[in-house]
């Protein structure tokens, strides 16, 4: 570094910089409270920015100021301490002279960031007026590419198609050059992505040049500035980490995910259960320069995706299927760490995955580890991996690890977020006792960040009224359902958008905590939606007799379904209860029925349904009526509380016997004191 680099103002302008950064991407450091009021917890090890790379920055320019101000003790005090009295003329002289220097900086860099922004504002003002668009988008590029650490060449003066003049705007790095050809009206024609290295002459795909191409003219700027961003940072981590190449270790785990999930197609045809219950589908340059594992998708479209398709250009490495850029993906890359990881040695060994001819006991134990997954798929085996030690020869500790970044973000509980952070070795799990989860943040719930979608009013306030409604005919009959959800179970949550790892090896464990979450979200979201939210229009002109208020609450009682839903055990289960018909012959009037739909970790994406005892405790539900082998079958179809509680009513509607029957045997004092328990739970 510079004599200027290692000033103490130049550190202080570089802790504004970074502060400035964090402050850009985390709302809690907005300027205006009223603004990060109610939104997403963003401020944790699975948000958007990598509080490692936030940790460095800090510390290199606080240790940037501790060693000039030590410098200066040792060196400059030291000298006056030793000349005495005699030294004050010169010290004063000296000390003046390095705040008049500091100021001078100061005031330097001042005016600097002041030219530049008001640059900035005359080429945004004068954009409107420019002749050639073309060189609007092209400095636009230029500023993206800059921003990347890319250099750019432009050249107006060769080309043409057409009788029209071509502009060509090259962004370069040491690894890739990307060309882009943009005519006078500001259309980019295409974009090219080519590798100068020799060994990454063969992975030239034209899928990354439609990509790209596709971003710019779908004016999908930050869709483009993501993807390219993803090329930038492996071609610059290339020059960094040299002769670690990053492109080819990218390249091998796509090839290691690939194997396994061949292992999974011989093992399961279903291709929708190796996406919803296996390590997931992997995917190579669709919509994303590099690796996306599939690993969740909603009943609808995995009902309308013909998977037999699918299954036929699954290992076809020249194309993808577009059904999969409907799942939920986790698009892999690399970023900075504390802590240093060792990679593979490229140059003579390419899998982490331990093959078919491969044994622990063939593997060299001086050099590398062999680990197990901690769970894998009900179908198959638990998978097998190779892990360089740090003695090996041919690697060096580098601070980089692996980062999946979920495509969309996802609403996620602490409860999960622990987990992940557990299973990725980013969180001790004695410490997590110490977290403290309040419930009183100004950060959203995880069930208000369910319903944010619906921008009425404020979320909890929302979720509490009964403005939730769905209806249903039976025998020409029209029932309707209101839903309550109960407040006194606000579940603390996080936005997740990134979640670091490893190894691979902890891959299976990642996607399981995910699609735990993925469908308690998926149950909730099936009762609070857009479809049956409804807000209240109170009509205060209409007249209304007590007679008629008595008439329509009798009425409405027998054709109003109120369901009460408990998210206090959120994402391991849901706790309903409902109100249920008045029959003839059942022995009371006014009869709750409560259930539970449990979301097995091991098993997330199989509901389960589970009834409570009933209201009397010297009665149980009638077996004939309620099969909980059969509406578990439902709801592992469907993923529709609304359809599974709708179906029950039906059912109780349909059928002539008591809901409830006499038990046979005498219930003992445990077995009454847990039923009310249990009931004191759903009245809560």
């Amino acid at each position: 570094m510079t004599e200027q680099q290692n000033s103490i103002s130049s550190a202080v302008f570089g802790l504004q910089s970074s502060l400035d950064n964090l402050k850009q991407q985390w709302t809690c450091l907005q300027n205006n409270p009223e603004e990060s009021k109610n939104k997403p917890n963003d401020l944790h090890s699975l948000g958007k920015v990598n509080l490692d790379k936030a940790r460095e920055e800090f510390a290199h320019h606080i240790n940037i100021i501790r060693n000039v101000c030590t410098q200066f003790e040792t060196e400059v005090l030291g000298d006056v301490m030793k000349m005495g009295a005699g030294a004050d003329p010169a010290f004063r002289k000296h000390f003046t002279h390095l705040k008049e220097q500091a100021t001078l900086e100061s005031t330097v860099r001042r005016v600097k960031e002041n030219l530049k922004q008001t640059k900035e504002f005359f080429d945004n003002s004068l954009r409107e007026k420019e002749e050639s668009k073309s060189k609007i988008e092209t400095q636009r590029l230029e500023k993206l590419a800059r921003s990347m650490g890319l250099v750019t060449f432009i050249d107006s003066t060769q080309k043409f198609e057409s009788d029209v003049p071509i502009t060509t705007i090259t962004l370069g790095g040491t690894v890739i050059v990307v060309d882009i050809d943009i005519d006078d009206t500001g259309r980019v024609l295409r974009a090219k992505v080519t590798y100068v290295s020799e060994t990454l002459q063969n992975d030239k795909d034209e899928r990354v040049d439609a990509m790209l191409t596709e971003n710019l003219q779908n004016h999908q700027f930050e869709l483009f500035k993501r993807n390219l961003g993803s090329l930038a940072l492996l071609d610059q981590l290339n020059v960094k980490y040299n002769p670690t190449d990053f492109f080819l270790i990218t390249k091998n785990l796509f090839n290691d995910l690939t194997t396994i999930c061949q292992q999974e197609v011989s093992m399961e045809s279903n291709v929708s259960t190796i996406l919803l219950e296996g390590h997931g589908i992997p995917t190579f340059h669709l919509g994303y320069p590099g690796i996306a594992l599939a690993y969740w998708m909603d009943r609808e479209h995995t009902n309308k995706t013909d998977w037999e398709e699918v299954k036929t250009v699954l290992f076809d490495q020249t194309q993808n299927h577009s059904s999969l850029s409907l799942a939920s993906r986790l698009l892999i890359t690399f970023e900075d760490s504390l802590q240093p990881m060792h990679y593979l040695p490229t140059q003579s060994r390419t899998s982490y995955l331990l093959g078919f001819d491969e044994t622990e006991e063939s593997i060299n134990t001086e050099q590398f580890k062999v680990v197990t997954e901690a769970t894998a798929p009900a179908y198959m085996p638990h998978l097998h991996f190779v892990k360089p030690l740090p003695g090996h020869p041919e690697t060096t500790p580098i601070p980089i690890r692996f980062v999946m970044t979920l495509d969309p973000p996802l609403p996620v509980s602490d409860e999960i977020c622990q987990k992940l952070l557990s299973s990725t070795g980013l969180l001790n799990v004695d410490a997590m006792s110490d977290i403290v989860h309040n419930h009183a943040s100004t950060s959203l719930s995880l069930e208000e960040m369910l319903v944010t979608d619906i921008n009425d009013e404020d979320s909890m306030f929302l979720l509490t009224k009964e403005n939730w409604k769905s209806t249903f005919v039976n025998k020409d009959t029209t029932y309707e359902m209101v839903y309550n959800w109960m407040s006194s179970s606000p579940s603390s949550a996080k936005l997740v958008t990134r979640i670091p790892f490893q190894h691979p090896v902890q891959i299976f464990n990642i996607l399981q905590g995910l699609r735990q979450q993925q469908m308690f979200n998926v149950l909730f979201k099936s009762i609070f939606n857009k479809n049956t939210y409804c807000k209240n229009e109170e009509d205060s002109k209409k007249s209304i007799s007590l007679q008629d208020i008595l008439l329509a609450e009798s009425d409405n009682n027998n054709r109003t379904v109120k369901v009460k839903v408990n998210t206090v055990d959120a994402p391991n289960s849901l706790h309903l209860s409902f109100t249920t018909p008045s029959l003839p012959n059942q022995p009371s009037s006014f009869i709750i029925m409560p259930l539970s739909i449990d979301i097995p970790s091991n098993q997330p994406t199989k509901p389960t349904v589970r009834l409570h005892s009933s209201p009397d405790p010297t009665q149980h539900w009638n077996p004939r009526l309620f099969d909980v082998q059969q509406l578990t079958q439902q709801i592992q179809a469907s993923h529709n509380l609304t359809a599974l509680i709708q179906s029950i009513y039906e059912l109780m509607l349909a059928e002539d016997s008591a809901y409830l029957i006499q038990s046979k045997r005498r219930l003992s004092d445990e077995d009454i004191m847990n039923n009310n328990k249990s009931m004191k739970m759903e009245l809560d």
